[in-house]
């Protein structure tokens, strides 16, 4: 549940700080949008602005709730995704579906 509730304001964030944004055009194949925390700069893919990696909060600590990012200089560049979280190693190598059999 309290995961759930963590996912759901992670969305309202986003869709916040998207929809107080004014989009700019910035040229052919190039979305530009100003946010209260900066330029954010993505692309356009199948007429679709498309933006990757926006930060929405920074935690400090292990188990503590994100903090608001701090505002930017110049333009953020989302064009790729940011880093994920670590996963956790299996038999097969991370991400693996290999599972070793049981012995009896």
């Amino acid at each position: 549940m309290k995961l759930r509730r963590i996912f759901a304001t992670a969305i309202l964030l986003f869709a916040a700080v998207m929809l107080s944004a004014a989009v700019v055009e910035a040229g052919p194949g190039i979305a530009t949008v100003e946010t209260d925390k900066g330029t954010v700069q993505g692309y356009v893919r199948y007429g679709i602005n498309t933006f990757h990696g926006i930060p929405y909060g920074v935690v400090k600590e292990r188990f503590k709730s994100a903090e608001e990012v701090e505002a930017w200089d110049g333009i953020f560049f989302a064009n790729a995704y940011g880093p994920i979280s670590m996963q956790p190693q299996t038999a097969g190598g991370t991400g693996s579906t290999w599972e070793e059999p049981r012995r009896i």
